[in-house]
């Protein structure tokens, strides 16, 4: 790592904290409905893509993305039920729903923070240090402003990423 590099911030979701698709997915369970992982890993990426693209064009879609992921969803699986995706959108957009952390994740941060400072960004509903300190992983001072010279995203390595495969 480069010698003048200050600090290392890390989006919480997806890198950090990964979602509890068995809590988010209960109403899809209760309908004896169990989604296929590959499927769901295949819309967000579909998703993510149609999603950058409209913030790219027009910068107002900041908490649409789930919206746009569960409107899909749910017309893949050939359901037409509003209700159900709204139920669907309101639990992955809990923090307390992003609980999920892969094995050796703090003893990657406490090493990488021997040596650097860390932080997090994160757009949740305020509740990410809670979840970050229930999995012994509040290793962060959360503070809402920074004033680091110089910031580079994460890299490959820093965090062990598994297999690339998310419990569905």
């Amino acid at each position: 790592m480069n010698s003048e590099l200050k600090a290392i911030f890390f989006d919480v979701g997806n890198t950090l904290l990964f979602p509890n698709r068995e809590r988010i997915h209960a109403p899809l369970a209760e309908r004896g409905i169990r989604p296929d992982a590959e499927l769901l890993r295949d819309l967000e990426r579909r998703i993510k893509n149609e999603f950058d693209n409209l913030m790219i064009n027009d910068g107002s879609h900041d908490h649409s993305f789930w919206l746009m992921f569960y409107s899909q969803f749910i017309k893949e699986i050939g359901f037409n039920d509003d209700k159900l995706r709204d139920q669907l959108v309101a639990g992955v957009r809990d923090s307390g729903n992003w609980d999920q952390i892969l094995p050796g994740t703090r003893e990657r941060l406490l090493a990488i923070g021997r040596r650097y400072r860390l932080g997090v960004i994160s757009n949740a509903d305020g509740r990410i240090e809670d979840v970050l300190r229930l999995r012994d992983c509040r290793l962060f001072p959360m503070r809402r402003r920074f004033g680091f010279d110089r910031v580079r995203e994460a890299a490959p390595g820093d965090i062990p990423l598994g297999d690339g495969k998310s419990e569905g």
